[in-house]
């Protein structure tokens, strides 16, 4: 039982985000006289929670030295937000756990995991939605911001669990799930990480403790990952997709449909031009998704309807409307430059590119030499990485007009103030959002409101 590894233990929960709050209040309903102890850099106490206020066995390690009592512990929880490389040092690696590491360990064999620099969030909702269409009992939890201690009691023997899991959440676990989807690997979160390679090793956790009888599902398509995956040894039964060979077994693309080959099954989808979900690369989530449907042993019938019923998420390739003759088109969920250039691929003419924000030293000299061949009429830059954008599109001989602004209402205001009737403008920045913004949600939210205003 999950409850064992946890009993008469000194417990640290580091961070006190979401998941930091879960394992909280997970911790204190199953071991309600136990003493736990909340360290986080921001500052915390029981006036600051009103379900701290009457505990009185929970202490706080708070503000610049929030690390400095971790030796003393037996174990310590991280979240997401903590990096590993700013605690490593102050405490054994094997003291170090997580929600995704003792979820994994005691529910793995139930669960379907979904990584990706991009697209796991999509993928993660379409294939629970693809379940819930066809009556299969599943929770989706992880990433999306649905901690899994948050439904251990929603758990039967029967539930599948569909499980979005960044690199923050895997670059600590020790075991990995039954299914594993891997849907691509480019440069992100290299504040978070010493380099590229541990980023990658990171994401790598999610097949590393597969054994013989789980299932790998892979991108076939990515350089990256099929560069490391021959250098790795993987026990599991491994399916590919692809759109630009066949798969087998796995998915892929032939005469406009979605073709599959799993477990010496084989069929076909004809409904590529009719899915709600947009893009080449949401292709690539829906195979994954095909993929995983048919390793649990769902019905062709039950997978298209899904498919076709799925709407999307917000803040990614999410058309807002037409106000003022112009398009707009949210794509904040952008904070890397592959994302940016499959949106434009996808959208084709652009009259409006917004671009920048954080900036976490991202390689950009692709995306730039590919919008310097493009015909488009305005590029706006905000932000750090976009003063660095601007930089390397100096240096270019051939450039669409470039213009610095101060913030995204500036950008917008713009847009409404030179924009014709029937041009679009898409919000696609390549880079993350907290040199303004809580996150990009907050960043496609405002984006919203200002394209909206009259």
């Amino acid at each position: 039982m999950l409850r064992d590894d946890l009993q008469d233990r000194k417990i640290c929960i580091l961070g006190f985000g979401r998941e930091g709050q879960s394992t909280y209040h997970f911790l204190r309903e199953n071991f309600p006289d136990s003493f736990l102890t909340i360290a986080d850099r921001s500052p915390i106490s029981a006036k600051s929670f009103s379900f701290l206020k009457d505990d009185k066995n929970v202490g706080f390690s708070t503000g610049p030295d929030y690390l400095d009592k971790l030796p003393a512990f037996d174990l310590c929880f991280k979240t997401p937000g903590i990096t590993l490389q700013t605690i490593q040092d102050r405490i054994s690696v094997k003291k170090i756990t997580s929600q995704a590491d003792l979820f994994l360990k005691y529910y793995g064999k139930q669960t379907i995991g979904i990584t990706g620099t991009k697209g796991k969030s999509t993928t993660a909702s379409l294939l629970s939605h693809v379940f819930n269409v066809s009556e299969k009992q599943n929770i989706l939890v992880g990433n999306i911001g649905l901690p899994p201690f948050d439904f251990i009691n929603r758990i039967t023997r029967d539930t599948l669990v569909v499980y979005e899991l960044s690199s923050h959440q895997l670059e600590t676990v020790k075991h990995s799930p039954w299914i594993s989807v891997l849907l691509n690997i480019f440069e992100e979160h290299l504040d978070h990480y010493n380099g590229f390679g541990d980023y990658l090793l990171a994401k790598l956790n999610i097949l590393q403790f597969q054994q013989t009888g789980d299932h790998a599902v892979l991108n076939a398509d990515d350089n990256i990952l099929m560069n490391v995956l021959r250098e790795h040894l993987i026990q599991p039964e491994v399916y590919f997709f692809s759109q630009e060979k066949e798969a087998n077994p796995g998915c892929f693309i032939r005469d406009s449909k979605i073709e599959y080959e799993v477990q010496g099954r084989f069929g076909s989808f004809n409904i590529m031009k009719k899915l709600n979900i947009i893009g080449r690369h949401n292709l690539y989530n829906a195979m994954a998704a095909v993929i995983a449907a048919k390793l649990v042993g769902l019905e062709d019938e039950h997978i298209a309807k899904g498919l076709l019923t799925f709407k999307g998420l917000r803040h990614r390739m999410e058309y807002l409307g037409e106000f003022g003759g112009v398009h707009y088109y949210n794509d904040s969920i952008s904070t890397i430059p592959q994302a940016t250039i499959e949106a434009i691929k996808t959208l084709g003419e652009v009259s409006f590119l917004i671009l920048g924000g954080y900036d976490r030293g991202i390689n950009y000299e692709y995306m730039v030499s590919y919008l310097s061949g493009l015909n488009l009429k305005n590029i706006l830059l905000m932000g750090p990485a976009g003063q660095r954008i601007q930089s390397l599109f100096a240096v270019r001989s051939h450039k669409p007009v470039i213009r610095l602004v101060n913030s995204l209402k500036e950008a917008v205001y713009f847009v409404k103030q030179n924009s014709e009737k029937g041009d679009k403008c898409l919000l696609s920045p390549a880079a993350a959002s907290y040199d303004a913004f809580s996150n990009f949600e907050e960043r496609g939210a405002m984006f919203e409101r200002f394209a909206k205003q009259e």
